[in-house]
């Protein structure tokens, strides 16, 4: 589709059984500290893209029953230097042996604290990662996300 827009967006997409959303990417993690965050700065701005789930290269399966398979094949999360930021996700969905491609896209504002990054999406769901020599780890629902700039 041209236009993100209209894309399907990781929410819209519902099953009733065990269909892990997209969304448990970025669950919201609670952050303890009681500091103010602070401004984003240049130095983690930039494109960071998904290298691996809980170890995993991508492609990677986040969710799998007899008949239905979603694996993650590329995610892109761009932080810009004026606290917004874009996530671009490709997921591969094989259902009854027949697979197809569908871009997720989100969107919404960042912030930091030393070497955490809060990244609060457009619908209210809140992630919280650490970013450090160009690479960022998110832990969301029990797993871990490894994005490289």
């Amino acid at each position: 589709m041209s236009d993100p827009g209209t894309a399907p967006r990781l929410g819209d997409m519902t099953r009733p059984t065990s269909f892990l959303p997209l969304a448990a990417l970025v669950l919201a993690i609670a952050c303890g500290d009681s500091a103010e965050p602070a401004a984003p700065t240049t130095a983690v701005a930039g494109a960071y893209r998904l290298q691996s789930i809980d170890g995993t290269a991508l492609p990677a399966t986040i969710d799998q029953d007899e008949t239905l398979a979603v694996a993650v094949i590329d995610e892109t999360l761009t932080l810009a230097a004026d606290g917004t930021f874009r996530r671009v996700a490709t997921l591969r969905v094989t259902e009854h042996g027949s697979a197809s491609d569908t871009p997720v896209f989100s969107q919404g504002r960042y912030v930091t604290l030393g070497t955490a990054v809060t990244l609060h999406y457009a619908d209210g769901m809140a992630s919280t990662g650490t970013v450090s020599a160009g690479a960022m780890s998110v832990a969301a629902n029990g797993r871990t996300f490894l994005y490289r700039r």
